[in-house]
């Protein structure tokens, strides 16, 4: 596999817009990916996440694309479920554990 420079943009503290979204350029083609904001504070971590959950996701043998959508997916669930955590004070930590049973 050959790699190249690949950049993901992410606009998920863009409070001024309805929508989370993102832009991958991967140095050819631009991709967004979007979903709908959810208004909690509970975003500390949402970029490790992010990162993580893309990665994990290329070591399956995803590609690159597929691979960002489906952290997006994760990372949306993860801070809509978040809400229902109640840890410390300020931002609180998105729900890692969505999901599992």
């Amino acid at each position: 596999m050959q790699w190249r420079e690949v950049v993901l943009i992410k606009g998920g503290h863009m409070s001024f817009v309805d929508d989370a979204i993102d832009l991958l350029y991967d140095g050819k083609n631009f991709t967004e990916f979007r979903a709908k904001r959810i208004k909690t504070k509970n975003t500390h971590g949402t970029g490790c996440t992010y990162a993580s959950a893309i990665a994990s996701e290329l070591a399956k043998g995803n590609d690159l694309v597929k691979s960002v959508h489906i952290a997006k997916a994760y990372l949306t669930a993860a801070i809509k479920k978040s809400d229902q955590l109640h840890v410390g004070f300020g931002h609180g930590p998105v729900d890692h554990f969505q999901g599992s049973s």
